[in-house]
């Protein structure tokens, strides 16, 4: 699944990682860099054996080539 991960970031050239504004789930994405994007989510893979929830929070739209995090 690792390589999964990885591969989805490798692909993506802009990055977007959803904020929860009020608590619940009002929010907003903001555009961060593939150096944040990677290293936050390499940080996630180092601490966690369990990778499916985070698989399933990546979403990578391939005909603009853009990961959005959940």
């Amino acid at each position: 699944m690792k390589e999964e991960i990885l591969k989805k970031i490798n692909k993506a050239k802009e990055f977007y990682v959803w904020c929860v504004m009020d608590g619940s789930h009002t929010g907003h994405y903001f555009k961060t860099t593939k150096r944040d994007a990677l290293y936050w989510l390499n940080k996630y893979i180092e601490d966690n054996a369990d990778l499916a929830d985070l698989n399933a929070s990546l979403d990578f739209r391939k005909e603009h080539d853009i990961l959005y995090i959940n």
